[in-house]
């Protein structure tokens, strides 16, 4: 995995896409909350909900499973040095999992509280290189594999302000683990190889503020920049977040979703960024569902990203949910998405054209009580 192949790995809470850093990366690490499968806006992460609806105990729980797939490839040429075509020279898959978005919240009517948690940015990162001679001899050889996730312990308020306003804040606790691998050879006699492993920690808050009608629904979310520090310190930016929610007044059941997030990359120092220079992000979000028999939720959603890692580079992900509602109000959910990118890398003088999938599937439980 390039680190522009990093930040594509992502959790996916069924319609919350908890996004990563690096490209591929990157999908892994943006923390923003999307409806990307549509999904409703998450009362824990966006506090203001707590404060609406009856009285209630309400739950959620879910598992992640990704797959992320890449392959690097090169120009061939024939004997009179045309292109005759494209040689694959690397291809490598991962495959992992983890849990998913996990909390509970208590609605008093008015007002209400919730805790949780979440992997809110995932640090894996591989990237391999290997240079062989034309009779196939390794020349030079290098590795590097980075594992890791930063978790997010959060508690969330939520209160009526006046009519269909309402407001909420969530006081947030990152904590987190980074294992570094490296090895690098080279021939004659060159051998260098170190593993090193950082712990880190700290803190930042969110200001939520939601209205409310019958057929439409409206939040804002402002996010604090987080520092975490420890064996390693890393900067995480100031995010902004707009999500719009319409159910139309037609017989048909449906619901439209639409996010944009904004997340100020470029105002980290590069001394948090190993000296790389990042810039502004932006994320616009669509997403559809219909109620079917009155009790399975089909979603559909679609997503276009500004990357923080690479300038003026946008890439597109879609998703896909459905759901099942017991009768005793539990739901049961599923949830997948596809982020496919493809881009060039320049490593000396060689370009490779760089192909990345990433795709990520969730299976939850929510309901209320």
């Amino acid at each position: 995995m390039t680190f522009l192949g990093m930040i594509l790995a992502a959790t996916l809470s069924f319609g919350q896409l908890f996004v990563q850093e690096g490209i591929g990366q990157e999908l892994m690490s943006s923390p923003g909350v999307l409806a990307l499968s549509g999904a409703k806006m998450p009362g824990a992460l966006l506090p203001g909900f707590l404060g609406a609806g009856k009285k209630a105990i309400c739950y959620r729980f879910s598992f992640n499973l990704s797959s992320h797939t890449e392959k690097r490839g090169v120009l061939a040429y024939d004997q009179f040095d045309n292109t005759v075509g494209e040689a694959t020279i690397y291809s490598k898959a991962w495959n992992y999992s983890n849990i998913g978005f996990t909390a509970i919240g208590y609605k008093m009517g008015g007002k209400g509280l919730a805790m949780g948690f979440y992997p809110r940015y995932d640090l894996t990162y591989d990237y391999d290189r290997i240079e062989r001679s034309d009779a196939y001899t390794v020349l030079r050889e290098k590795h590097d594999k980075n594992r890791g996730k930063i978790y997010e312990t959060f508690l969330s308020f939520g209160s009526r302000i006046k009519g269909p306003f309402y407001g909420g804040i969530r006081l947030s606790y990152l904590m987190g683990s980074l294992r570094e691998e490296y090895y690098y050879m080279a021939l004659p006699d060159t051998e260098q190889q170190y593993t090193h492993n950082y712990d880190m920690s700290g803190f930042t808050a969110s200001l939520n503020l939601l209205y409310k009608r019958e057929y439409l629904a409206s939040s804002f979310l402002f996010s604090l920049p987080a520092k975490l520090k420890g064996d390693l310190e890393r900067m995480y930016p100031l995010e902004m977040a707009a999500h719009f929610c319409l159910k139309p007044p037609a017989k048909l059941p449906t619901a439209i979703f639409f996010s944009y997030t904004y997340a100020a990359w470029g105002s980290i120092d590069t001394a948090y960024t190993g000296g790389e220079e990042y810039h502004d992000s932006h994320r616009f979000s669509l997403a559809f569902q219909h109620l079917l028999l009155d009790r399975t939720p089909l979603r559909v959603g679609a997503s276009i990203t500004k990357s923080y890692v690479r300038q003026d580079f946008w890439y597109p992900s879609f998703s896909f949910g459905i759901g099942y509602i017991l009768r005793n109000g539990m739901k049961l959910e599923f949830g997948t998405s596809f982020t496919p990118l493809n881009y060039y890398l320049y490593d000396g003088d060689t370009r490779y054209n760089v192909r990345e999938s990433v795709i990520n599937m969730s299976f939850g439980i929510s309901g209320m009580i």
